[in-house]
């Protein structure tokens, strides 16, 4: 099964284009709100697609439905719908906060890292883990330099490495404090 998920004022309308679309999409495609996914438990199920709310919805839907697979341990659908935002975040809109805290492609790379390392794939963890630094230092924005720190300890401590987990998190106390490298 595949879910539409879309905001509910625009359910009923959605809905009614899937059942005049013919059996072949409407008895594969469902809309459903997000709440209802939650409610229903239908998190570990399926498919997700988000509407198009703007350009960007795909952006900060599949990130944190992303992180929302994280939270309950699929970690498989957590890796494909952080990896299918990264594309999004590249060029001109990876300096965009989006109106989050952090910015979504610091962010995505917070993410992608915890669920690589907890899948045992602590290269592309790293790998993922030190990008989000150089774009968190290059945003010069302390919130999400944090998050990027905090994602390559996670990946070197769960790989055992703690004494270079250590110097992460200690190169950014440093850093933060005003102690380290401008």
């Amino acid at each position: 099964m595949i879910f539409f998920v879309a905001p509910a004022e625009d359910l009923e309308g959605i809905t009614e284009y899937l059942q005049q679309s013919g059996p072949a999409l409407s008895q594969r495609l469902t809309a459903v709100t997000y709440d209802e996914i939650v409610a229903r438990g239908r998190l570990s199920l399926g498919t997700y697609i988000f509407a198009a709310i703007d350009e960007l919805t795909p952006v900060t839907g599949n990130l944190y439905f992303g992180v929302s697979f994280l939270g309950t341990g699929d970690y498989r659908r957590a890796e494909s719908l952080l990896l299918e935002v990264l594309p999004w975040l590249e060029g001109d809109l990876c300096r965009e906060r989006l109106g989050q805290a952090g910015y979504p492609a610091v962010m995505a790379r917070f993410f992608l890292p915890w669920v690589l390392a907890d899948l045992g794939k602590f290269k592309e963890g790293i790998v993922h883990a030190q990008e989000g630094v150089r774009l968190a230092m290059a945003l010069d924005h302390p919130y999400s330099l944090a998050c990027a720190y905090w994602a390559l300890a996670y990946v070197q401590i769960v790989k055992g490495e703690l004494s270079q987990a250590v110097g992460s998190a200690g190169h950014h106390g440093r850093r933060s404090s005003g102690d380290g490298p401008e």
